[in-house]
């Protein structure tokens, strides 16, 4: 994919903003991490790669994920047991 995108002043700093339809291809949303590449001519962005590690310590000891809102799904429909 090749388009011309505008380069935008954000804060103290540059931006560029990224279309929809790559965020969504790449599963970037509003607080995703991306690695910035560049060399003398070029600039590019991928998305970050996460280590076991670092994946791991996004769990809390409970099994839940650090962030993340319980969802209770109501009353038992079926043979489940609670």
């Amino acid at each position: 994919m090749s388009e011309k995108l505008p380069v935008a002043r954000c804060g103290d700093g540059l931006a560029v903003h990224i279309p929809d339809s790559v965020a969504q291809a790449w599963g970037l949303r509003e607080g995703s991490e991306v690695v910035l590449l560049a060399d003398h001519s070029r600039v590019g962005i991928r998305r970050k790669d996460y280590s076991l590690a670092e994946l791991l310590a996004q769990i809390d000891p409970e099994g839940r994920t650090t962030g993340t809102p319980e969802v209770d799904f109501g009353f038992p429909q079926g043979k489940e047991v609670w």
